[in-house]
């Protein structure tokens, strides 16, 4: 197809020894002139840092497992990369079907897939990234990270982020598994975006973390586990829809919400499973409230409905079981908690209201 490029036919040898770098750019720089796809055929294909153009597929074979590596595998092999797949401007791309390996190779912490917007001034923007060719013209409305995908790929040991998402919105991360990374699953500000399906466990961050604007989220049918500073750990955020979710063994809470710039507002968390949240935390100390499934600062107009709770050890009962709580609210205001099973959901108690004006809490038991 002409609109396709293998990646082979341009000198990439999937042997895990051969420096692909330059072969794989050439393929993507082709297929960015005429918004085409790169095929990355079964094999482990050694590389640096590569740059996607705007609407561009990078599509490969899935048969990555658990413990295994297979299909269509991309090694990091720079230790100066910021990141294996950068797709800052790459509006409208795809990534589909790959397995990134950081082998923690990078000294400065790479991630796997990067976005990296100082802020949202796309003339700013524009300016910083031309001299890397990266973007036409801006349009009226600037350049935006809007409509990628990034699904059915593992993303797993690097030194940074699995997926470092700055300042973008309009994407979606689907049916991923992504573990093992020195910070986060997927740091991220931004908005309107579909976090759905995926497997965040083991990484040494949060499965979820933002420290500026997050909002218009759905985040849904997720197994989060293991994480080393909790599941979802937001600064502030609104409209967000967190359902149906797997929680399970989270150092500190499952759910964070921190104080920040602003007070966060119109949550639902519905429908979800925590399992012994709580794992201890060194900051447990400063705030004993961390030993808690969900712990909520500064948040209005929330929704805690229908969800089951539990406590226990870690696995084959070693350990020490947690949480102490349920669920936490800390100056929180028109906030309803109803109908979620709590037994045996906490050691000490199921739910504290510190501060909080006319919460609704009714129906746990």
């Amino acid at each position: 197809m002409e609109n396709v490029f293998d990646i082979t036919d341009f000198g990439a040898v999937g042997d895990g020894k051969t420096d692909c770098t330059a072969a794989i750019q050439t393929a993507l720089n082709k297929a960015g002139e005429i918004k085409g796809c790169v095929a990355v055929p079964p094999g482990k294909f050694m590389c640096g840092e590569l740059t996607v153009p705007p609407s561009v597929t990078l599509s490969g074979f899935s048969g990555w497992g658990y413990r295994e590596y297979g299909g269509s595998v991309l090694s990091l092999n720079d230790k100066n990369a910021d990141c294996l797949l950068n797709l800052t401007g790459a509006h409208g791309c795809r990534i589909n079907g790959l397995q990134l390996l950081g082998n923690e190779v990078s000294e400065f912490g790479a991630c796997g897939i990067g976005v990296f917007w100082e802020d949202y001034s796309t003339r700013d923007n524009y300016e910083l990234f031309k001299e890397k060719n990266l973007f036409p013209e801006p349009t009226q409305e600037g350049f935006r990270e809007d409509s990628f995908v990034i699904e059915n790929c593992q993303i797993k040991n690097f030194g940074g982020d699995g997926i470092h998402l700055q300042h973008i919105f309009a994407f979606t991360v689907k049916g991923c598994m992504i573990m093992a990374n020195g910070k986060n699953a997927i740091y991220l500000t931004g908005w309107d975006g579909w976090i759905t399906d995926n497997i965040m466990h083991t990484n040494r961050g949060a499965a979820i973390y933002s420290d500026d604007n997050f909002a218009s989220f759905s985040i849904t049918g997720n197994r989060i586990e293991w994480n080393h500073n909790g599941g979802i750990n937001i600064a502030f955020g609104g409209s967000l829809n967190i359902n149906n979710n797997c929680f399970d063994r989270a150092y500190g809470p499952s759910v964070q919400i921190r104080t920040g710039k602003y007070r966060s507002n119109s949550i639902t968390l519905t429908g979800n499973i925590f399992r012994r949240s709580g794992k201890h935390r060194t900051d447990f100390e400063e705030d004993p409230y961390l030993n808690s499934h969900i712990l909520l600062n500064d948040t209005d107009r929330t929704v805690i409905n229908a969800n089951v709770f539990g406590t226990g050890k870690d696995d084959h009962g070693k350990g020490t079981q947690s949480p102490d709580y349920s669920v936490v609210l800390k100056n929180c205001n028109n906030c309803i908690i109803t109908s979620n099973s709590m037994t045996n959901g906490a050691l000490k108690k199921d739910i504290l209201n510190f501060n909080g004006k006319e919460n609704i809490i009714k129906d746990n038991g």
